[in-house]
């Protein structure tokens, strides 16, 4: 690995960690009297660099992977990928103030269909 591969690959561990930290205080509960964009905005921010500088990292070094490296790095960039752009429509769903999904209304549990076709509740 070269000065400036190890040099990124700290910068994108530092930033792993830091997002590590910020991802637990950005997820937790609501609390309906403070905002947390401020955390979020941070995790969001620490994300960014801990991507960025995998990408440094590999564009410094790709050319001294072995092929096994070269698809395993490829697939964790992808994952890189893929999460920034979950991170993205996180951030435009909660600017938005729309809610996806439904609640559960039932908490009952169904046991397999009985011989008469007729499906039975288990807590009823």
């Amino acid at each position: 690995m070269t000065m400036l591969g190890t040099l990124f690959l700290g910068i994108h561990v530092a930033g792993g960690g830091v997002g590590l930290l910020l991802g637990a205080l950005a997820m937790r509960p609501p609390d309906t009297t403070k905002s947390r964009l401020p955390i979020r905005l941070a995790y969001a921010a620490a994300v960014l660099i801990l991507v960025v500088f995998l990408y440094a990292t590999l564009a410094a070094d790709w050319g001294r992977l072995a092929l096994t490296q070269r698809v395993a790095f490829g697939v964790l960039a992808g994952l890189a990928a893929f999460i920034l752009i979950r991170l993205y429509l996180a951030f435009e769903i909660a600017g938005s103030g729309r809610r996806t999904g439904k609640r559960a209304t039932s908490t009952t549990f169904t046991s397999p269909t009985s011989r008469s076709g007729k499906a039975s509740s288990s807590l009823a």
